[in-house]
């Protein structure tokens, strides 16, 4: 049958409902109008009665003639009829409309199972197009691409949260299911997360084995889960958890113990819960003490009302991960930098924008300005910087890279990405108190296959970030009153052998680790500005992060890109100076403190406060998305429409298109690059919310606002 649509639908059923309430307002209104009519009626009769007869007596009442009684229960028989077709059309009305939404649910399942046999049908015309041209050979012309509407979410849907299809299979250790399983395993509330949902990494192809690995002090080891009810149980049997169990174990040690238990770490035992199962299990470090860098993988046994009485046969939940970090005074490693990044501070410029001089900030942008390509950190490690105390005896158990960056950092090994959340790596906090350290395992590297004769190379690519991006002149977010320093990288490996002995290798800032530094090919990069990349460095930056691109240090070398010994972070101010001066200038303090000093800031590189594990997850890609439209705008500008607003990074995963000049030689705005040579080629993609009507291009208005100034 005909398919109407659904704003059409819409209008019929609005139209039935206007038109019972039109019926219904009409009756009411006739049956008070009879109502009163006849009331008016009585009234008149027994007036002209009394005219006639003479004015009633006060202790007699007016006697209503026959006539007037017989039109009076007529009168109220009409009325009761009409209230009773008043009833019959309200129930009418209620099967109209049930009616309706039953016709509107049957036009709606048939529109989907048009829609679905139209696809297919598309789709077995495609294929056997594909098959006639396979046959013939013959060119077609492409069809051009249909952009179709894309169907609303349905939000009202409920959808199960959690996908049971790997729970479901999950056999207890005695070979029989529970009623309860253990899930989302989580260690001071952080999840392992095996694999962000938009990753562009394939996890399975690559050596390390999550996107994200929490990591706690020895001291906060708090253990949490949840329960979920496994489908096709009785509802007696998942009443409440009876008893529970956790055991954690060395990482990785199963491998080397033929699918066993491994080095067991900790075990609770049985542990009988009474009162249901408790919020928080918290782990014995004085019984069962724990070293710094072990990497530990730990999962939890739940019995329930239908394993009660037998302790061999309990749900049982995959094995989480963890590691176990350092605290700030547990640290080897140093902040290092760049020697340039360094020396292009000038204490003025930690107060040239908090007052209006004009000077001071020209200089500052001008030192910005030859620091504003990010550096990239590297360090290289063999099987003799593993084994160089002579014990080959002693193989590695676990190794944990713990690696912090100011501004933001992303960590790699052999060119491979440990995740993908690194350019928002570390989470924003105040630098100048504390920082958050991300951890790694990359005991995969050094044990599985060849790699343990091979040489690794660690690398850490560098931006901005919250940090020292481009500073910005008369700007409403008073960023000046964020700490600011030369960017710089802090990194060490745990490695823990199987003997319990535990080492630390490279920490950033000795010499003889052997650390290096280079400026890469981002020539600028900026929260407000976005990122210039030298596509011509970096052709040759490919591969630097892998041994076969490692090179020594040239101290004769004076381009910027080649690779130089880092040099210390060292602040000039202290933290109690900082928090001062930044008080008087929130006006939080009303009297200078003269013990302290002058309230105007001159130091050069802002405090940087004590290193902290990652209190929550990071910011990671929840989806990957593909264009819905590309068009082009005129003048070598190409729009891509992703069909609804996000925050995300732009990725071309089949090479970048070719630059294209204007005939006029006149670039739209924000498509300039005032900074570039007359013959540069160079590509930009901005972005934006909207199209302005008057001249096509991307409304950049909030972006050029925050310090566009090229």
């Amino acid at each position: 049958g005909r398919q109407f649509p659904s704003n059409r639908r819409w209008n019929i059923s609005m139209a039935i409902q206007l038109l019972a309430l039109l019926s219904i307002a009409i009756l009411v209104t006739f049956a008070v109008t009879v109502r009163n009519h006849v009331v008016l009626s009585d009234s008149n009769a027994a007036i002209r009665d009394g005219s006639q007869h003479g004015a009633p007596q006060s202790d007699k009442k007016l006697k209503v003639p026959p006539p007037a009684e017989e039109k009076r229960k007529r009168v109220q028989k009409e009325i009761a009829s009409l209230e009773n077709e008043l009833d019959e059309m309200g129930k009418k009305y209620m099967e109209v409309g049930l009616e309706f939404e039953s016709l509107k649910s049957s036009l709606e399942r048939d529109a989907t199972k048009k829609a679905r046999d139209v696809a297919n049908v598309e789709g077995d015309q495609r294929a056997s197009d594909g098959n006639e041209k396979q046959a013939q050979q013959a060119p077609l012309t492409p069809p051009k691409p249909q952009f179709e509407e894309r169907e609303p979410k349905r939000w009202w849907i409920q959808q199960e949260v959690f996908d049971m299809s790997d729970y479901s299979s999950e056999k207890s250790s005695g070979g029989e299911e529970g009623a309860i399983i253990p899930i989302d395993l989580s260690v001071n509330h952080l999840q392992r997360i095996e694999q962000a949902g938009g990753s562009p990494n394939d996890i399975s192809s690559m050596t390390v084995e999550e996107e994200f690995l929490p990591v706690v002090l020895p001291s906060d080891i708090e253990f949490r889960w949840r329960s979920k009810v496994r489908p096709g149980s009785k509802p007696g049997d998942a009443i409440k958890t009876s008893a529970y169990r956790i055991v954690a174990r060395r990482a990785h040690s199963s491998k080397n113990d033929g699918g066993g238990d491994g080095a067991i770490l900790w075990d609770t035992g049985r542990v009988e819960t009474a009162n249901g199962l408790p919020d928080v299990v918290k782990w014995n470090t004085f019984e069962h003490e724990v070293a710094v860098g072990t990497v530990v993988e730990w999962r939890v046994s739940v019995w329930d009302s239908s394993t009660a009485d037998n302790p061999n046969e309990p749900s049982v939940s995959r094995w989480s991960k963890f590691a176990v970090g350092p605290s700030d005074d547990e640290w080897q490693g140093k902040w290092i930098s760049h020697p340039l990044d360094v020396d292009s501070f000038e204490k003025t410029d930690s107060a040239a924008f908090w007052k209006n001089d004009d000077k001071a900030q020209e200089i500052a942008c001008s030192n910005w300005e030859r620091r504003s390509q990010p550096p990239l950190f590297r360090a290289k490690i063999s099987s003799y910087d593993l084994y160089k105390d002579g014990s080959d005896d002693d193989e590695i158990a676990t190794a944990l890279l713990v690696i912090s960056g100011l501004g933001s950092f992303r960590a790699s090994i052999d060119g491979e990405p440990l995740s993908s959340s690194g350019p928002l790596d570390p989470p924003f906090t105040d630098y100048a108190q504390r920082v958050s350290y991300r951890g790694f395992d990359i005991t995969n590297y050094f044990t599985k296959g060849d790699n343990k004769e091979n040489t690794h190379v660690i690398g850490v690519t560098m931006g901005s970030g919250w940090w020292d991006h481009r500073p910005i002149k008369g700007s409403f977010i008073r960023l000046f009153l964020l700490p600011r320093g030369a960017i710089t990288c802090i990194a060490q490996i745990y490695v823990t052998y199987k003997s319990g002995k535990t080492e630390v290798l490279l920490p950033t800032g000795n010499k003889a680790s052997g650390w290096q530094v280079a400026k890469g090919p981002i020539r600028e990069s900026s929260l407000f500005t976005g990122e210039y990349i030298d596509l011509k460095s970096m052709a040759s930056f490919d591969g630097w992060d892998t041994d076969r691109q490692w090179a020594t240090i040239s101290p004769n070398n004076e381009d910027q890109h080649s690779w130089v010994e880092p040099v210390a972070y060292e602040s000039d101010t202290t933290l109690r100076i900082w928090r001062y001066q930044l008080e008087f200038k929130a006006a939080a303090l009303s009297k200078p403190d003269d013990s302290i000093g002058p309230i105007q800031p001159k130091h050069k590189l802002a405090p940087i406060g004590k290193l902290i594990p990652i209190q929550a997850p990071p910011v990671m890609p929840t989806e990957r998305l593909y264009p819905d439209e590309i068009y082009s705008l005129g003048d070598g500008r190409w729009m891509i429409d992703f069909g609804k607003g996000i925050s995300g990074v732009l990725r071309f995963e089949s090479g970048l298109p070719d630059p294209i000049v204007p005939p006029n030689g006149k670039y739209p705005r924000a498509h300039n690059m005032a900074t570039l040579g007359p013959n540069d080629k160079f590509i930009t993609v901005v972005h934006g919310e909207s199209l302005e009507m008057t001249t096509g291009d991307i409304n950049l208005a909030v972006v050029a606002g925050m310090g566009l100034h090229d």
